[in-house]
């Protein structure tokens, strides 16, 4: 009697643990996890198409494996104050207090930034940088952010403020070569193909962007995908080494797309241009 009571007893749990692992097996299936969770509480997740990773027990889940969520790590909100303007909404990686500013007057996708010639902080570079005049679509690229970024971009329908420069001639294209991502890059160009065209006021393009901000993880795709020249230089004959700044790694990976030296270029031998 006692046998077969533990033999019960085993069937039962092991009956129990094969439930227990089928179901913990489905909420690691994105489609289920994405559903449950967004239907479930919507206080969880502040916008079901935008965010990159919903919390399962605790933890962050991505809900896609490729390159950009694997570069950047997913997103979550970060702070949200119902005070926030759009930019400091963008900053502090609040896509529902983005969400919540473009819904209730769609113009604030228009706004300018103005920080009244301070810097702003990039961690991706580690630098300081004065972008004043940025719209909230550059600012977006400014901190990686692709949830608020697409948000964004989706909700653009007006040609002049997806092509909308800052004080220094920047679009969200030059951004995007500076400070943003290959994947970044890839929406710009689908939303708008002749952004590949920019050129800031000195005849610089994109590529010039991304060597001078040491964007290295860009370049690649510049260059073989967007059939952009290596060789291509500004107004003044500057090409992209001399953008790179000596930077021996920007130089490195510019050289091997086939990158030379120009006329204008510094010497090897002085320490300035």
């Amino acid at each position: 009697m006692k046998r077969i009571l533990l033999n019960f007893l085993f069937l039962t749990l092991i009956l129990f643990t094969i439930i227990y692992c089928k179901k913990e097996n489905e909420t690691v299936e994105e489609e289920n996890i994405y559903n449950a969770y967004v239907k479930g509480n919507p206080n969880n997740i502040y916008h079901s198409k935008y965010s990159n990773v919903v919390k399962i027990q605790g933890r962050y889940v991505e809900k896609t494996n490729n390159s950009f969520y694997l570069t950047l790590g997913g997103r979550e909100e970060y702070k949200y104050d119902e005070n926030y303007n759009i930019f400091e909404a963008i900053r502090f990686g609040s896509l529902q207090r983005v969400a919540e500013i473009i819904e209730a007057d769609n113009s604030q996708i228009e706004a300018e930034f103005d920080n009244n010639g301070e810097s702003e902080y990039n961690e991706f570079t580690d630098d300081i940088y004065i972008i004043d005049g940025a719209n909230p679509l550059s600012f977006a690229v400014f901190y990686r952010d692709m949830g608020i970024f697409q948000y964004l971009l989706d909700n653009i329908n007006d040609e002049s403020v997806l092509l909308h420069r800052d004080e220094d001639g920047w679009n969200a294209f030059a951004y995007a070569c500076g400070f943003g991502t290959v994947d970044i890059i890839k929406a710009l160009i689908q939303k708008y193909p002749d952004f590949v065209n920019w050129k800031n006021d000195s005849g610089a393009n994109g590529l010039h962007m991304a060597a001078l901000h040491g964007n290295i993880p860009v370049l690649d795709y510049l260059v073989n995908d967007l059939k952009m020249d290596i060789n291509s230089t500004d107004d003044e004959g500057k090409g992209v080494l001399y953008y790179a700044k000596k930077d021996e790694e920007t130089e490195d990976a510019l050289i091997k797309l086939g990158a030379k030296r120009k006329d204008y270029d510094y010497d090897e031998d002085e320490d300035d241009y």
